[in-house]
């Protein structure tokens, strides 16, 4: 397995970029579309989930770009971020949660049910799995990040597009 960031530099730069480009794009839709997403109770706190979730990868990818740590430094560092990123959208999530009952009107163009759990254990499980084989230098390593970019860009692009286009119908 590859433990050594260096190695992963051109990938982290690309994903801060990424990262950056999809953030902004969020504060677009929510500058373009605020009072339709305040007419959903649930929606502020998916456009919350989005930027927590984007802004992860950013600060993974200018954590990963600092030069000569260690594995395990790293590891450490990926583990708390991970956490707090996970505890943060489950907090949003739950109120989400509460603030739509059941198969109330507009559910579906904020947070179905289906995903409201799931969404927090895939944007920042893999940090965690990440800073955790780092820091016992064994298993995936930073392929785990990789995983979780696209995890993340894919649920970035999905809320994006909800906000600036479904928010509409």
């Amino acid at each position: 397995m590859n433990y050594d960031a260096a190695a992963w530099h051109e990938y982290f730069v690309a994903q801060a970029g990424a990262a950056a480009a999809l953030a902004g794009l969020i504060f677009v839709a929510v500058s373009i579309n605020l009072r339709e997403i305040l007419r959903f109770p649930q929606l502020p706190g998916r456009v919350a989930e989005a930027l927590i979730a984007l802004v992860q990868l950013l600060v993974v990818a200018m954590i990963v770009l600092i030069p000569d740590q260690s594995a395990r430094a790293l590891g450490a560092e990926l583990l708390i971020i991970g956490v707090v990123v996970v505890l943060s959208l489950l907090t949003f999530q739950l109120q989400s949660l509460r603030a739509v009952p059941a198969g109330a009107e507009g559910e579906s163009a904020g947070s179905p049910r289906a995903r409201v759990l799931i969404a927090s254990q895939v944007v920042g499980l893999p940090v965690i799995l990440a800073g955790a084989t780092l820091v016992a230098h064994a298993g995936g390593g930073l392929y785990w990040l990789a995983a979780g970019t696209g995890l993340a860009v894919v649920a970035g692009i999905t809320d994006a597009w909800v906000l600036l286009i479904e928010i509409l119908r």
